[in-house]
């Protein structure tokens, strides 16, 4: 089942890919990091950054690789080459973070974020990464039935939403299933629900979202279960994949 907590990683670790001994040493550019809580101004241990790197004869960004920050909330990226690269940086959790992710420098808008160029030999320090808490966080999430027959069935999201907001609110939420398809580098909707509704008082409140999956989504796959709370799907205020579906890989009678 898939968890969305950060593995524990010294940081600078590269979570994506090798690089052969010929490429390192040609490699020399290294980039760094302090990842702080911008209420408290204190190192953020455990978050997690994501370094993406432009691919110019494909006219893409490609995900080089990921690094957890340390205790004093540092990250680093070694070995790399001469190049375009971006950053976005996520709290600690992962999807359930209490803390808005955030693209390098300062924005959510991923058309407004900031391009890093790195030279060889250069090791580049950037200005401190300050996250900010979100109004509304996810915890305690557990997903159920984690497989289905051929026939289908119904799986549920259950948790609390943790709202820090004054007044209580009516927010929109979208549920859907993906699987991520290889042959094109994206991920694949199965099967999507029209959007429901979420009365949230301030504080915590229980929640189980159900989502019906039909006997025509294929089997013999995996697929991870979205979940976006917000105005809309293109302005979030939480959005994540909180577990794995598997349909139609039962395991045979002993």
């Amino acid at each position: 089942m898939f968890n969305p907590t950060p593995l524990q990683r010294p940081a600078g670790v590269l979570l994506a890919g090798a690089l052969s001994l010929t490429s390192a040493l040609t490699q020399a550019a290294s980039l760094s990091a302090t990842v702080t809580d911008a209420a408290t101004e204190q190192p953020l241990a455990n978050a997690e950054l994501v370094l993406s790197h432009w691919l110019p004869d494909q006219a893409r960004w490609r995900v080089l690789g990921r690094a957890i920050a340390d205790d004093g909330g540092e990250a680093r990226f070694t070995a790399l080459e001469t190049g375009t690269y971006s950053l976005q940086t996520f709290g600690p959790f992962g999807a359930t973070s209490s803390y808005d992710a955030e693209y390098y420098d300062d924005t959510r808008d991923e058309a407004l974020k900031t391009e890093l160029s790195l030279f060889e030999d250069e090791h580049q320090v950037l200005s401190p990464i300050a996250l900010s808490t979100k109004p509304i966080h996810l915890r305690a999430l557990r997903l159920t039935p984690v497989t289905l027959p051929s026939a289908g069935g119904t799986v549920s999201l259950s948790g609390q939403v943790v709202s820090s907001k004054a007044a209580a609110e009516t927010i929109s939420y979208w549920v859907n299933l993906s699987v991520y398809d290889p042959a094109f580098d994206a991920r694949a909707e199965a099967t999507l629900r029209e959007p429901g509704k979420l009365r949230l008082p301030p504080g915590t409140t229980p929640f189980t979202l159900a989502l019906d999956i039909p006997a025509t989504v294929p089997d013999g796959r995996c697929y991870t279960f979205d979940l976006t709370l917000g105005a809309s799907p293109l302005q979030p205020i939480v959005n994540g994949r909180f577990g794995e579906v598997c349909k139609g890989l039962e395991q045979p009678a002993q």
